[in-house]
């Protein structure tokens, strides 16, 4: 089934992994945990506080695809809770790398949209929401659905120039990984809005960028 968590959690993670906004001015820091594995195991346990985002995963020198190969469970607490990469299979010996971020001053890429009173020193920022769902029966029976999402992506900063940077950047991005996600076979670019004025001194600039996500398919049963 469709879960509308997992679709947000993995573009919030793309978004970060994308360096759209660097991480010094996300004020987070990568590091790399290694596991030596000598006993049949799945789960790894991250070592630093605050993960906002695992970049790599790597056993035994391959790489492995998320979703697919491994999944992650983000602390609740996203400022001090730790987390916890799944691989879908078990590792009996050998070595397994996990690259990831991590902060305790909270990130600059969300999903949802930056409150009017935050500081200027906070900018660039980029926030994201779905705003449209629409379902459709595949057969008479309604045994099988498919779904179409549209994703509003809203790139802000104090400068007209950095904003259309990073949304530069966003449509490069998931162009070239249009087929590569596991929750949606494909997203493509819909519309890209005017630059529009966020507070009334015309200090905070945006710019939007819709994405849609295509044939996400449902088998209801019997």
């Amino acid at each position: 089934m469709i879960s509308i968590k997992s679709i947000v959690e993995e573009i919030q993670t793309f978004l970060r992994n994308s360096n759209i906004i660097s991480v010094s001015d996300r004020e987070v820091t990568t590091g790399t945990d290694t596991f030596i594995v000598d006993d049949s195991t799945s789960e790894f346990s991250l070592k630093n506080t605050g993960v906002k985002n695992v970049r790599l995963v790597i056993v035994n020198g391959s790489s492995m695809n998320f979703g697919d190969d491994y999944s992650v469970t983000y602390p609740s607490d996203t400022r001090t809770g730790s987390g916890i990469v799944h691989l879908t299979d078990e590792v009996d010996t050998g070595t397994v790398e996990i690259k990831y971020d991590y902060s305790h001053k909270g990130d600059r890429i969300y999903a949802d949209y930056p409150r009017e009173e935050i500081a200027i020193s906070k900018y660039p920022r980029i926030g994201f929401d779905i705003i449209s769902s629409n379902t459709g029966n595949l057969n008479i029976g309604a045994k099988n659905q498919m779904t179409n999402m549209v994703v509003s992506i809203k790139a802000f900063a104090d400068k007209k120039d950095e904003v259309d940077n990073m949304m530069d950047t966003m449509r490069k991005k998931f162009i070239t990984n249009s087929k590569k996600f596991y929750n949606f076979p494909l997203i493509t670019i819909q519309n890209i809005y005017p630059l529009r004025y966020e507070d009334p001194k015309g200090k905070i600039v945006s710019r939007t960028g819709d994405f849609k996500l295509w044939f996400m398919e449902e088998n209801l049963g019997d």
